[in-house]
């Protein structure tokens, strides 16, 4: 008899202590959403400031779980690319998902033909080099490609992929490459870059179409 009292008592303890773990594990579990959204509410209020200038008016932005979603459309690359480190910058952002294209606000570019802009290519010799992490010059980086792509002659070559400036930046030293239309956008290119604060010296790789190295 006692046996029996003793094995109901264990039933109804163990009963009342599965009930409280379940109620414990559903209260963490709602506040953990309830935190989980407030920090995506605080995020997205970060991600909306950050991205409040004119170039980004184009482009939502969604957040969930720390995970921010970038969609619309900018005008040029350098744009696309300035608002995945604005929004990387934000503190507890876990990752980005840019699906931002790049277009004139009538014609986008999508990253695959961006990629794929050179037909009749049959090899490819990778001697990309990545630039040191240095806060100055991320900042003279992004003044560069404002000053150059916001020249108005030279804003084309954002938005087309067959003739690039690309801008590469160590320690203030800038070099630029790619391709251009004629010797005077080269020029203008080079003078844009060598007035941004910051820049110690500009090396002007660029190429004129239809010239060799040498100027030919």
């Amino acid at each position: 008899m006692f046996a029996k009292l003793r094995s109901a008592s264990v039933s109804r303890i163990s009963g009342a202590m599965f009930l409280t773990l379940a109620l414990s594990l559903g209260s963490f579990a709602a506040a953990h959403a309830q935190a989980s959204s407030a920090n995506d509410a605080k995020i997205q209020a970060e991600v909306t400031k950050a991205l409040g200038g004119k170039q980004y008016s184009g482009v939502q932005a969604s957040v969930k779980d720390g995970v921010v979603d970038l969609t619309g459309s900018v005008k040029f690359f350098a744009n696309k690319e300035d608002a995945d480190k604005r929004v990387h910058r934000i503190k507890d952002v876990a990752a980005v998902r840019n699906d931002i294209e790049v277009g004139n606000g009538e014609t986008t570019i999508s990253d695959q033909e961006l990629q794929n802009y050179t037909p009749g290519v049959k090899d490819v010799v990778d001697e990309i080099t990545v630039d040191p992490v240095s806060p100055m010059d991320d900042r003279i980086r992004r003044a560069v490609y404002r000053a150059v792509y916001g020249f108005p002659s030279l804003n084309r070559y954002a938005i087309d992929p067959a003739q690039p400036i690309r801008i590469s930046v160590q320690n203030g030293n800038v070099t630029l490459f790619g391709v251009v239309s004629n010797q005077g956008d080269k020029n203008i290119a080079g003078i844009q870059a060598n007035g941004v604060p910051g820049v110690f010296s500009v090396k002007n790789e660029l190429q004129v179409a239809g010239q060799t190295s040498d100027g030919q």
